[in-house]
C-alpha cells in the first residue's frame, strides 16, 4: 500500500509540473490549434492443438493503438495495448501508458520505458510515472513505479500452462547531468526491491526464486572534441542482494547506516563494470579505441541480460571505399576472464567482429560476417527443437549474396547463404547445458511479373543444431507466393515449408509449416487482416501434434 501512495502521488506531481510549465500568455489569448493523429488495431485470435498441451488460450483478443494529441504547443503521445492472451498467466495482459511533453518538460504516465545507459537502465517497461527535464544545459529525469519479473514471462514460452509465482518488483532511479546530446555528463542511481510476502515466500522458494534487491550507481558521459574526436565513457557500481530472506547481516561491514541502506548480507555482492572509447573519423573511414571491463557478479535489474566477468581491449576500423560500395566495419582486440581468480581456469583470447559488403555491380550483392565476441544488454528468442528458448549469442559467421535482374515488365532474382552461431541458453527452468551450435543453409530463386503484381519464390533449406549430446539436422523445400488484385487494394500472402528431421543420424519424422495471409484496404485509412498458421510434426522419438491459429483484425490510421 506505501508503494502504491508513492506511485500515486508521484504521477500527481507529474501532471502538477506539466499543467504549470503548459501556461503561456499567448495560448490563453489565442485558441489553440489542435490535431490528432495514430492508429488503431483491434484483432481476434482462434487457437487449436492436438498431441501437445496448449501453448496459449483457445480464443483470444487484442486491442492496441499509438495515438498522438497535440494542443498548440504541447504534444500528447499515448500508446495502450490490452490482450487477454494468456500464456501461462492466470489474468489478462493489458499496457496503458502515454508520454506527453511540453518544450522541455516530459512526462511518463503508466506502462513506459525509459534509458538511462547500457549498464544500469534499459530495454525494460516499467508501471508508473517518470519525468524528464531539458531546459538549456541542465538534464534531470526521474521515475518510480512496478516492474515485471521476467522469471513467469520467459517460464511461460517454453512450458505454456504453469504459473510460476514471483516477487513484486518495486524500482525507483533518477538521472542528472548537464550537456545536450552530443556531450553530456549524467550521474544515474537505480533503487530495485522484491517486494515479501510471507504466504507466498514458501511457494517461490520451492521453484528457486528469491527476493533480491539491486543498487546501482554511475556515471556516463560523452564529448565531441574538434568536430571529429569522440570520447564516450561510463562507470558503475551495482550492489546486489540475491536472497533477502537472510536475516544475518555482514560483519565486515561495521557501519549500521550502509547494513540499513543496502540490507546486506551474506548474498550481497558489490562489483563494478564499465568503459571509455576514444573514436575519429576520417573523409573514407574512422579509426578508434576502446576498454571495456565488467567484474564477476556485476548485475543490473535495469538491463535484460549483460555478460560479467570479461575484460577487453579493442581497435576499431571502419571504411566506405569506392564510391560506398565497398564497406568494412572491424573490431579486432584482445579478451580476458577471471578477472578476480574465483574460477580454476582463466581464458585470454583474440577477439573479432566485422562485417563487410560488397556490392560488385548494380546488380549483386556480397556480404559477410564474424564474430567471436558481442556486447548486448538484450537477450533473444531461438527456436530449438520446436520450443522457445532464451539465448545470447556468442560465435557467428555467415557468408551471403544476392543477384537482381530487373527489366521492364519482370524481375528475377537469386539469392543464398550460410550462417553458423554458437548461443548460449539462458532460459531459467530446464536449461540447456554447454554450447548450442546451429547451422542454416538456404538458397533459392525470386521471380516477380510486374503487370500482374505476383511474386514466387521457391527455395532450399538446410539446418542442423547440437546441443548436450544430441545432433538434429534438418532438410526442406519452401514456397512463397505473393499476389496483389485492384490496384493493391487486395493482397494474398502464402508460405509453405516441408522439412525432414534426423536425430543423432536417424529419421525423426517430418514437419510441415504453413502460413497464409489476406489484407485488404477498406478505405484509404483502413485495413483489415486475416492470418493462419498451421503446423503439423510428425515424430518418432518425440511428441507428433498438429496446431493451429487463426486470427482476424481491424487497422485504422488517422
Amino acid at each position: 500500500m506505501k508503494d502504491n501512495k508513492l506511485t500515486i502521488s508521484f504521477i500527481c506531481l507529474m501532471f502538477l509540473c506539466t499543467a504549470v510549465g503548459a501556461q503561456d500568455i499567448k495560448t490563453l489569448i489565442v485558441p489553440p490549434k489542435a490535431s490528432f493523429s495514430g492508429g488503431i488495431f483491434a484483432s481476434g485470435q482462434y487457437y487449436n492443438v492436438r498431441g501437445i498441451d496448449n501453448r496459449r488460450s483457445p480464443y483470444s483478443y487484442n486491442l492496441a493503438g499509438n495515438l498522438t494529441f497535440k494542443l498548440s504547443v504541447i504534444t500528447v503521445p499515448l500508446s495502450f495495448s490490452f490482450r487477454d492472451q494468456q500464456f501461462s498467466y492466470g489474468h489478462s495482459f493489458n499496457k496503458f501508458g502515454m508520454s506527453p511533453y511540453y518544450k522541455w518538460i516530459k512526462v511518463h504516465i503508466g506502462h513506459r520505458s525509459m534509458r538511462f545507459s547500457n549498464y544500469t537502465l534499459g530495454g525494460k517497461n516499467f508501471f508508473g510515472g517518470g519525468l524528464e527535464l531539458t531546459p538549456g544545459k541542465f538534464r534531470f529525469a526521474a521515475f518510480a513505479g512496478n516492474m515485471q519479473n521476467p522469471l513467469a514471462q520467459r517460464d511461460t514460452l517454453v512450458y505454456g500452462a504453469e504459473l510460476i509465482p514471483t516477487y513484486k518488483r518495486s524500482i525507483i532511479g533518477g538521472k542528472i547531468g548537464v550537456g545536450s546530446s552530443r556531450n553530456y555528463f549524467d550521474l544515474i542511481v537505480l533503487h530495485i526491491k522484491d517486494k515479501q510476502t510471507d504466504e507466498l515466500d514458501l511457494d517461490r522458494r520451492k521453484v528457486g526464486i528469491n527476493p533480491s534487491k539491486n543498487i546501482v550507481m554511475g556515471t556516463e558521459w560523452k564529448t565531441l572534441l574538434f568536430k571529429k574526436l569522440n570520447f564516450n565513457g561510463t562507470i558503475n557500481a551495482s550492489v546486489f542482494t540475491d536472497n533477502l530472506a537472510l536475516e544475518s547481516s555482514l560483519e565486515s561491514v561495521k557501519s549500521p547506516f550502509l547494513n540499513n541502506l543496502f540490507e546486506l548480507n551474506a548474498s550481497s555482492k558489490l562489483s563494478l563494470a564499465g568503459e571509455v572509447e576514444l573514436r575519429y573519423n576520417f573523409k573514407y573511414f574512422g579509426i578508434g579505441a576502446k576498454y571495456r571491463r565488467v567484474e564477476p557478479n556485476y548485475r543490473s535489474l535495469g538491463i535484460p541480460f549483460l555478460q560479467a566477468d570479461i575484460e577487453n581491449y579493442t581497435f576499431r576500423l571502419n571504411t566506405a571505399l569506392f564510391k560506398a560500395k565497398f564497406n568494412t566495419n572491424a573490431n579486432v582486440g584482445i579478451e580476458r576472464n577471471n578477472l578476480r581468480n574465483l574460477d580454476y581456469l582463466s581464458r585470454k583470447r583474440l577477439i573479432v567482429n566485422l562485417n563487410t559488403s560488397w556490392m560488385i555491380t548494380k546488380e549483386l550483392l556480397v556480404s559477410a560476417n564474424f564474430s567471436n565476441f558481442k556486447f548486448e544488454t538484450t537477450d533473444g528468442l531461438v527456436e530449438i527443437n520446436d520450443t522457445l528458448r532464451y539465448i545470447n549469442v556468442s560465435r557467428m559467421y555467415g557468408l551471403n549474396f544476392n543477384y537482381t535482374k530487373k527489366s521492364k515488365n519482370t524481375q528475377f532474382g537469386v539469392f543464398g547463404g550460410i550462417q553458423q552461431q554458437s548461443l548460449m541458453d539462458l532460459s531459467p527452468v530446464a536449461r540447456i547445458g554447454g554450447e548450442v551450435n546451429n547451422v542454416n543453409v538456404n538458397a533459392g530463386v525470386r521471380l516477380f511479373w510486374k503487370e500482374s503484381d505476383f511474386t514466387v519464390s521457391p527455395s532450399l533449406i538446410v539446418s542442423s543444431y547440437g546441443y548436450s549430446d544430441n545432433k538434429r539436422n534438418r532438410a526442406g523445400v519452401a514456397v512463397t507466393l505473393q499476389k496483389s488484385l485492384f490496384d493493391k487494394i487486395l493482397s494474398f500472402s502464402s508460405a509453405t515449408r516441408l522439412s525432414f528431421d534426423k536425430l543423432n543420424g536417424v529419421k525423426d519424422g517430418r514437419v510441415l509449416n504453413q502460413r497464409f495471409g489476406i489484407n485488404c484496404n477498406v478505405l484509404k485509412h483502413s485495413q483489415v487482416n486475416f492470418s493462419s498458421y498451421f503446423i503439423a510434426k510428425k515424430s518418432f522419438t518425440g511428441n507428433s501434434f498438429n496446431e493451429t491459429r487463426l486470427s482476424l483484425g481491424y487497422g485504422l490510421k488517422f
